[in-house]
């Protein structure tokens, strides 16, 4: 099969598990066969080196929350929605894959809707019912009422202009595919794009899977001494980061000198700044490691085998994490608000633990009794890896995503 995968971010530039789960799918996909280009974003701005080799990727696409004017915008969308139609038309896609596209031109689907391609959404955050309620900028100044006369006579021949300029790539009006199917990695994400009023028919979840080799299972007979603690995440306020230097004092009030390691993209610096102020107040500098940058693929098994509790107190109510998942499958106890689709995989107490948001003093009384028992610790690690190996390996994922792709395009 031809498949033409849209996507931001596409590895190694990216932000976190999105692009890394959108990397897995085009290279298990890839080995089962078949032939598949990708159009992604451009490398971020300041970034010189490139991949020593990629197979068929093109990274030629503006992200909409790169700083630009409105016209900048435009033109970018305009642009984008072009190289998309060229690539279309001289690949010959059997299917359009779109997978983590919400910073992206929406000038695209419309276009896709006339193509006659079938389209397969994967649905990992919140792409698909963004795209639906926010059109971006050129169908808002499409659509727009006009603030002079001038402009109400000179308005319809710009966009007439651009639309012939573009080949009949850029659309007057926006339209929602009717071809398009999609599939989501939680339930909850599926309940809430519905409640934005997607059409969401014929989609279906498929869990999110990974390299149980990669994340190699570090057996646990009992918490370390000191016990640590890992979050990863970008530094932004809904990952919570501040709950975790929260969770850190009440340890050490209770006299548990834990230790806590805090990685990721930083997505807001006025919030990265508020989490040092923080550690600086509560004089735990030197037990709290701040690591703001991405960590390789390749090292973050041996990061999370390295910790004994895995905190994931995210406020973001869509998608499926891979931070539960992987740290389940590398021995750790994950400990979470139950966000980001970890309630639809962790069984509190059995394989993990929930609880309400906010509630740190929940978070240090459990490390407290898993210190105490080590034998519950041992088991609810144990419980995890089992549940990973039998519901959430990469293999199986992908062959569940081929066979509705298959089946997308009749085959």
């Amino acid at each position: 099969m031809r498949i033409l995968a849209i996507t931001d971010l596409y590895p190694p530039y990216h932000m976190g598990g999105l692009g890394l789960r959108v990397k897995g799918i085009v290279d298990r996909l890839r080995r089962h066969g078949h032939d598949i280009v990708v159009v992604t974003t451009r490398p971020p701005r300041g970034v010189t080196s490139r991949p020593i080799s990629e197979e068929r990727v093109f990274r030629r696409l503006a992200r909409e929350d790169e700083p630009a004017g409105r016209a900048k915008r435009m033109l970018d969308e305009i642009k984008d929605v072009m190289f998309i139609k060229r690539k279309v038309e001289s690949y010959r896609p059997d299917l359009i894959y779109l997978l983590h596209i919400c910073d992206l031109s929406k000038t695209m689907v419309p276009y896709l809707a006339e193509c006659g391609i079938p389209i397969v959404y994967d649905e990992g955050s919140i792409g698909m019912s963004f795209a639906y309620n926010h059109h971006g900028t050129w169908f808002n100044f499409a659509k727009g009422r006009p603030l002079s006369r001038a402009k109400v006579f000179l308005k319809p021949i710009l966009v007439t202009a651009c639309c012939a300029v573009s080949g009949g790539a850029l659309k007057k009006k926006w339209v929602w595919p009717a071809n398009m199917r999609g599939y989501f990695n939680s339930e909850r994400g599926r309940q809430n794009t519905k409640a934005a009023g997607v059409p969401v028919d014929g989609s279906t979840v498929i869990y999110s899977g990974l390299d149980t080799e990669l994340f190699r299972f570090a057996p646990r007979t009992a918490v370390g001494s000191p016990p640590r603690i890992l979050l990863p995440g970008r530094f932004e306020p809904n990952k919570s980061q501040r709950d975790a230097i929260r969770l850190l004092a009440s340890l050490h009030r209770r006299g548990i000198a834990a230790r806590l390691a805090l990685l990721g993209h930083v997505w807001d610096q006025s919030y990265l700044q508020a989490l040092e102020k923080d550690i600086r107040d509560l004089q735990l500098a030197e037990f709290v490691q701040v690591q703001p940058s991405m960590a390789s693929y390749e090292d973050l098994p041996s990061i999370y085998q390295q910790a004994d509790f895995c905190f994931f107190p995210s406020l973001h109510k869509s998608g499926l994490s891979r931070v539960p998942l992987e740290a389940m499958a590398s021995g750790c106890v994950v400990i979470s608000y139950g966000n980001e689709g970890s309630d639809e995989t962790i069984r509190n107490g059995e394989n993990g633990y929930l609880i309400p948001e906010g509630d740190v003093e929940s978070a240090a009384n459990l490390v407290s009794d898993l210190v105490a028992q080590p034998d519950t610790f041992r088991k609810v690690t144990e419980n995890a890896r089992a549940l990973i190996e039998s519901r959430h390996s990469l293999e199986p994922y992908v062959d569940k995503i081929e066979a509705f792709l298959l089946e997308a395009v009749g085959q």
